[in-house]
C-alpha cells in the first residue's frame, strides 16, 4: 500500500511487483470516497455507524458490518465470499482477514499514528474489494487516532485547569 501523501486520505494498493491494482481517494470530511479498479469506479461510503458499503452504479458490490459495539470484529461480504476482519488482541492495531476462522490476510500499520501499512490479502479477493477492505481499516484507524487525540487534549485541558 502506498499513501498518496502524509495528510491525504488516499492510497494505491500494489501487488508484490509494485504495480497498482486499485486506488482509493477519500473525503477529508466524511467517511466516504471513490475506489478505482482498472477502468471501473466504485463508491465507498458509511451507512449508519456500523456498516461500510462498496457500491457500483446499479448495486452493492461488497459490505463490511461491525458485529458488535463492544468488539472490533467486522463481517466482510462480497458475492459468495464471506470473511471476518478482526484485531487479534485488544491492544493491537493490526487486523487479520479470516475465512472459516483461519487468517488469510493481514493489515499491519507502520508506526503508531501514520497512514502507512503492510497489506497481505488473498488472491481470490477482487482488487476493488481488497481496496475496500484496506479503506475500512484505514477509516477505523483514523477514528481511533481522532479519539485518542481528543482524549489526550481533554486530559491536557483538565491538567491545565
Amino acid at each position: 500500500m502506498h499513501p498518496h501523501g502524509s495528510f491525504r486520505t488516499g492510497f494505491d494498493l500494489v501487488d508484490a511487483s509494485g504495480a497498482a491494482v486499485g486506488s482509493f481517494v477519500g473525503s477529508a470530511w466524511r467517511e466516504r470516497g471513490r475506489i478505482r479498479d482498472g477502468g471501473q469506479e466504485w463508491e465507498f461510503r458509511r451507512e449508519r455507524g456500523r456498516r461500510f458499503v462498496l457500491a457500483g452504479p446499479t448495486a452493492e458490490y461488497a459490505a463490511a458490518d461491525r458485529l458488535s459495539l463492544w468488539t472490533e470484529r467486522w463481517r466482510v461480504s462480497t458475492g459468495g465470499l464471506a470473511y471476518e476482519l478482526v484485531t487479534p488482541s485488544w491492544w493491537s492495531r493490526r487486523y487479520e482477514l479470516r475465512a472459516g476462522g483461519h487468517p488469510v490476510g493481514r493489515l499491519d500499520p507502520k508506526g503508531m499514528f501514520g497512514n502507512k501499512a503492510h497489506v497481505e490479502l488473498p488472491a481470490e479477493l477482487p482488487p476493488a474489494v481488497g481496496v475496500f477492505v484496506v479503506a475500512v481499516v484505514m477509516t477505523i484507524w483514523r477514528r481511533q487516532g481522532a479519539a485518542a487525540g481528543g482524549a489526550a487534549a481533554g486530559a491536557g485541558a483538565a491538567a491545565a485547569g
